[in-house]
């Protein structure tokens, strides 16, 4: 959801909503560098859940372009996840990491409308 308001050709606005992102946690060590264990490689993927928050600024070039630069921050929170680890001749033990999760996205865009105010919308029956 977007909310904000003009100064001349200028629109500040501030945004608010959920967010998801896909993500894909990987552990792995090579050889005999672990402790003297065998090469593993383990991997754990899902979805997050978080909430977004940004604000922006858009201006109008012209009547047909307009610019735009934007600042999100997304908080997917802190989870932990626990990770089986099996060694070849040694007995299972499980890793747990605890991975807290925030993103910065700053975005920059040119909008192009097509035919602004050119046709007017009518409704005929």
């Amino acid at each position: 959801m977007r909310f904000g308001g003009t100064i001349d050709r200028a629109m500040l606005y501030v945004k608010g909503g959920l967010a998801w992102a896909y993500e894909r946690h990987q552990v792995s060590a090579p050889g005999e560098s672990f402790d003297g264990f065998g090469a593993f490689s383990i991997e754990n993927k899902h979805w997050r859940w978080g909430g977004m928050l940004g604000a922006g600024v858009e201006f109008a070039f012209t009547s047909n372009i307009s610019g735009k630069l934007e600042y999100n921050y997304m908080d997917f929170g802190t989870r932990t996840y626990s990770f089986a680890v099996a060694p070849v001749g040694e007995d299972p033990f499980t890793v747990d990491m605890t991975i807290r999760q925030s993103l910065h996205l700053v975005k920059v865009g040119l909008n192009y409308r097509f035919d602004v105010g050119k046709y007017p919308v009518t409704a005929r029956y």
